[in-house]
């Protein structure tokens, strides 16, 4: 029996079976719902018949003025990049890399992963550098919205620009939803406190290093009062006074901030050819394979993916032979169709620069 059911039989049972209006008005507090189903229950003639209706509605849409489970993207595309760039050079094999020109990004799959099976609010909103006309985020279903560098090629207002699609999407709304902000929010701070006091749910997706509004701001009384305690996944701490704060405070009503390095294999990889002996897996198939499959086959297994294409072969490299084997024996057992070959990369002596006499 749902809460919207108890709730509804508690009022039957407390006020005149006719007066549904107070019945309503009592659960809805959007005053356009309130009327919407006041004129649904005037073509019923039985108090049972207009009962069965509400519940069948509320159930449908939910209470009126209770958390919606829609939610709401805001990228700054640059942040994600730049931050996600310098990540994956300084880690194996990626430290090899001399530039970020190889490192490919797939929005598609980040949302995929950020989203889960939860309800799009609106349209994804990306501000900052172009996305390119390969990703997945256009396959997918969504409608996009890209605003892109200025004439100049600056990014010019990119956080008031994103503050302002915020403000706009939690203010317009008429149920609270879940705001998810994918970048370092320092220059987002207040913006995100105001949708917390919106009754929000606010996530923030992050690279490690770029989260700076607890080093750039004293801890308010609404911070203190909203943000404590801080939900913070993997490892990352973070320290506060919270003397006095954690009993004012409610579940639902804090940031979540999430790294970015936690989930990376799902949605970057890197193109092209390999560095420093890596090993290598060659493959082939009757049936087209796209490099974001193979990325989500090997980041299951947690692995990341460095692919390679060379006329109809498609070549994996992985950082030591244990990696290899495990990439194999899931492809043998999953993909049958897949014809495997297996090799080691020459390893390539550093280069040696000489001082000229």
């Amino acid at each position: 029996m749902s809460a919207v059911y108890q709730e509804i039989k508690r009022l039957t049972q407390e006020l005149p079976k006719e007066n549904f209006t107070k019945i309503i008005a009592h659960i809805s507090k959007d005053v356009d719902l309130t009327n919407q189903m006041k004129d649904a229950l005037d073509l019923f003639d039985a108090d049972e018949e207009k009962r069965n209706y509400l519940i069948t509605y509320l159930n449908s849409i939910g209470a009126a003025g209770t958390r919606s489970d829609r939610v709401y993207f805001f990228v700054d595309n640059s942040n994600v990049t730049i931050g996600g760039g310098y990540f994956i050079r300084s880690q194996k094999p990626g430290r090899f890399l001399s530039s970020n020109n190889k490192i490919i990004f797939d929005y598609g799959l980040l949302f995929k992963k950020i989203r889960g099976n939860r309800e799009l609010g609106g349209n994804l909103i990306i501000v900052g550098s172009e996305i390119s006309p390969n990703d997945s985020i256009y396959n997918q279903g969504y409608d996009v919205k890209v605003f892109k560098r200025n004439c100049k090629g600056k990014e010019k207002g990119v956080d008031n620009f994103i503050m302002l699609k915020m403000t706009t999407t939690f203010c317009d709304e008429k149920r609270p939803s879940t705001l998810i902000l994918i970048a370092g929010d320092g220059d987002y701070f207040e913006t995100l406190l105001e949708a917390i006091k919106r009754k929000w749910k606010v996530e923030v997706w992050f690279w490690s290093g770029i989260l700076n509004c607890f080093n750039n701001h004293e801890p308010t009384k609404l911070c203190k009062k909203h943000l404590f305690p801080i939900i913070v996944s993997d490892d990352l701490k973070l320290s506060f006074p919270t003397t006095g704060a954690s009993d004012k405070i409610k579940y639902e009503a804090k940031i979540h901030y999430t790294k970015l390095e936690t989930c990376y294999k799902f949605f970057i990889y890197i193109n092209g050819n390999p560095y420093n002996g890596m090993e290598s897996l060659e493959i082939t198939s009757c049936t087209m394979i796209e490099n974001r499959e193979i990325m989500e086959w090997l980041a299951q297994l947690n692995l990341f993916s460095w692919i390679n294409r060379k006329n109809d072969s498609i070549f994996l490299y992985f950082n030591n032979k244990a990696e290899l084997k495990t990439a194999k024996e899931w492809i043998m057992k999953e993909h049958k169709e897949i014809v495997i070959w297996e090799k080691t990369v020459q390893r390539r002596k550093p280069n040696r620069f000489y001082k000229r006499n």
